[in-house]
């Protein structure tokens, strides 16, 4: 069994107060933001110049530090294909109800497999809501780790992503490239991780700590 992370949904009141952090990747340095639930959002590299975490002129809370390098290292494992090791907390408290309904059902899409906006609709009950879909597929505030790159346009086309399509070509094209065993560069055909096998699970909570479901998230 893989590692179990808590993922807060609701809007129950607690400090909202915001940590941002680097975190380098040998894809680029993503983006993070805290708050003192935990990983409250995660965005890709821009390309833009940023200083390092062990730079950062403003230290972080001894806690949001630990859940920074936990991060940095789910990353890692996922751009890997290896499947997280311990608990990381995610706090998507920030989304309505619909979008935090939607965010589950991405979770739930096993590596290697996509869905469409669609499908996606029609699992959550809501099989007239696809557009919605795309909606909140575009406000997911923690992406790679909620995999809405996993979510395509009828026919199979690319869709929409909100880090542009190059990034989830890159995803999507090395999670389905399993056999050589790496994930590649995005700028460059070198490998520049290994890949593992995945596996992980989500268990998910109401905002007051009341169990929702558990998830299997492969490839996670």
């Amino acid at each position: 069994m893989g590692a179990k992370a808590v993922v807060f949904g609701g809007s129950g009141q607690y400090d909202r107060a915001m940590h941002s952090a680097h975190i380098t990747t040998p894809a680029g340095v993503f983006q993070a933001r805290f708050t003192s639930r935990g990983l409250a959002g995660l965005a890709f590299p821009t390309g833009r110049r940023v200083a390092s975490e062990k730079t950062t002129a403003t230290p972080l809370p001894a806690r949001t530090e630990r859940w920074r390098r936990a991060v940095q290292r789910a990353l890692l494992a996922v751009l890997a294909g290896r499947p997280v090791a311990k608990p990381l907390p995610l706090d998507l408290s920030a989304g309505t109800p619909f979008q935090q309904q939607v965010w589950a059902s991405l979770a739930e899409i096993p590596r290697g497999e996509t869905r469409t906006y669609s499908q996606i609709a029609a699992a959550i009950g809501r099989p007239r809501a696809a557009r919605a879909v795309g909606r909140a597929c575009g406000a997911n505030p923690i992406l790679v780790l909620i995999p809405c790159h996993r979510v395509l346009a009828a026919r199979g086309g690319l869709g929409g992503f909100s880090a542009g399509l190059k990034w989830k070509r890159f995803l999507l094209e090395g999670e389905r490239s399993g056999g050589d065993g790496s994930t590649r560069s995005l700028h460059s055909d070198q490998p520049i991780l290994r890949r593992a096998r995945p596996q992980a699970r989500l268990q998910l909570r109401s905002a007051d700590g009341g169990r929702l479901r558990d998830l299997r998230a492969k490839g996670r």
